[in-house]
């Protein structure tokens, strides 16, 4: 059996982090290969990133935060832990990694390494061990999926990015515009591949739901990674509007407190099963969106960033959307608009058709990088 590790991120409390990482493992098992997350953490403190000027509501959105997690702390526990055991449950994991000489061996009893998803190539967070950049390493270098997260790679990350590639024998980039700056870089071919969670289609999902904390109403649930209040107005008027009732998966300091069905025990099981049941999802999340697709639910998705500005991060939800022919008015929900419209049939059947398309050809990218094995 082929043996595959897999570098990504699967240890911070974000649902789209975790998903991405079993869904990965759950393909690479069900294809008959041997998969296993590489299991090491970075200190990100050391990585030399801007520090933000705050405004007033950021500042008091952060103190919303800190009560929030005074008041909510045995949920927020209780969720960090049973999302921890959800990985632990559903994927094998390798040794901890604790230095140089442990990475290497532990890469090296691997056939092939596969490199993503989620923003693991972002250069505000850069380390060679999500490259692989450490002597010594025999196996098979593949990308799926990764992100860099930004529009542009300054000449120094340029040449280290540059520098590091050469070891891959094949490169899917989950966003088009990476597509794009990638092959500046490398004299192969770039794939554009879909995201892991697609991987895995809706029965699949549904084995994993838990609907223990879904609310014996009629709601639309709420997942905003950002806390706009622009935004949140915009919602709590369309809910009124609908007479549905705000369910919220807080992220946020001000989303804790926006209704009294606020689920800050969510934890992976719940976050499928209130997708599941909502009549509307609203989010500006890209994994809330590509839930909402997977489960064929109604939605509306956020500019979570200013897409005037060069570090917005609106391309993986725009991306998504064109695959679906959905980055239109009534999906997309313009940065700072105060207005949701509710104009929106979803057609199902023909986003599901083009949805198939983008996975079969990523699965066909990822079965044939782990072949033909260089010896």
């Amino acid at each position: 059996m082929v043996k595959v590790g897999v570098i990504t991120w699967f240890k911070y409390h974000n649902y789209g982090t975790l998903l991405q990482a079993v869904a990965l493992q759950k393909y690479l098992l069900s294809e008959g290969y041997d998969p296993e997350l590489i299991n090491f953490e970075i200190n990100d403190s050391k990585n030399n990133i801007k520090m933000k000027k705050y405004s007033i509501y950021e500042r008091y959105c952060g103190i919303l935060l800190r009560l929030a997690h005074f008041i909510y702390k045995n949920e927020i526990k209780n969720r960090n832990k049973e999302m921890d055991s959800f990985v632990i449950n559903n994927c094998k994991v390798s040794k901890f990694i604790s230095n140089d000489s442990d990475y290497i061996n532990v890469c090296n009893s691997y056939d092939y390494i596969v490199f993503g998803s989620d923003q693991i190539w972002n250069p505000n967070w850069y380390h060679p061990y999500y490259f692989g950049a450490k002597k010594g390493i025999m196996s098979e270098y593949v990308a799926y999926a990764p992100s860099i997260g930004i529009h542009e790679i300054d000449k120094d990350m340029f040449s280290i990015y540059k520098e590091n590639l050469k070891r891959f024998k094949c490169i899917g980039m989950r966003e088009k515009y990476a597509v794009d700056i990638i092959s500046n870089m490398v004299d192969k071919k770039v794939f554009n591949v879909i995201d892991p969670v697609f991987l895995l289609n809706k029965s699949e999902w549904l084995k994993y739901q838990n609907c223990d904390k879904v609310p014996k109403v009629d709601y639309i649930l709420c997942y905003l990674l950002s806390d706009n209040s622009v935004h949140w107005k915009a919602i709590k008027k369309y809910a009124r509007r609908k007479n549905l009732k705000l369910v919220v998966i807080p992220v946020g300091g001000a989303s804790f407190f926006k209704t009294k069905y606020t689920i800050a025990g969510c934890n992976i099981n719940d976050f499928i099963g209130l997708i599941n049941n909502a009549s509307e999802v609203i989010t500006d999340s890209f994994h809330g969106t590509a839930f909402s697709l997977i489960l064929n639910k109604k939605f509306r998705v956020f500019e979570r960033h200013n897409p005037n500005k060069l570090n917005s991060q609106n391309d993986r939800i725009y991306n998504i959307l064109n695959i679906c022919n959905l980055n239109c008015d009534g999906v997309l929900i313009k940065y700072n608009s105060g207005i949701i419209v509710d104009n929106t049939t979803l057609n199902y059947e023909i986003i599901n058709h083009r949805l198939d398309k983008v996975i079969i050809q990523s699965k066909k990218y990822l079965n044939d990088s782990l072949s033909n094995r260089k010896d």
